[in-house]
């Protein structure tokens, strides 16, 4: 999934077009030459989810997760993090469910994180 930068957020690309129609809207995109920077306008896009991160990326607007790859420590806080929704105490959500299904390639055995 393409992700989009604006403010130090990740935005996906509903949550994108949402902000750059508010923002003509209000005539408050700046000029071309500020439309380039991330502070003033969305910018993107950018494949694979803004690219590869030590956690999973969600869009910081409406929290659609945005299929990022990840890195060697990313893949083991996302193998953890799953291990812990096996936990009575714990609840698993809908979060842990997508990050099973997206990074399904991570478990050898499927009944590991079932």
């Amino acid at each position: 999934m393409q992700a989009y930068v604006f403010q130090a957020a990740l935005l996906c690309e509903g949550c994108a077009d949402e902000t750059r129609r508010g923002l003509h809207a209000t005539a408050d995109f700046g000029t071309l030459e500020s439309r380039r920077e991330s502070d003033v306008y969305p910018q993107g896009p950018y494949a694979d989810g803004g690219g590869e991160a030590d956690s999973p990326s969600h869009c910081d607007s409406c929290g659609v997760f945005l299929e990022n790859p990840l890195t060697t420590d990313g893949e083991e806080y996302v193998r953890e993090a799953l291990c812990e929704c096996k936990e009575p105490t714990h609840v698993c959500g809908d979060v842990c469910r997508t990050w099973r299904e997206g990074y399904r390639y991570l478990f050898c055995d499927e009944k590991e994180v079932a």
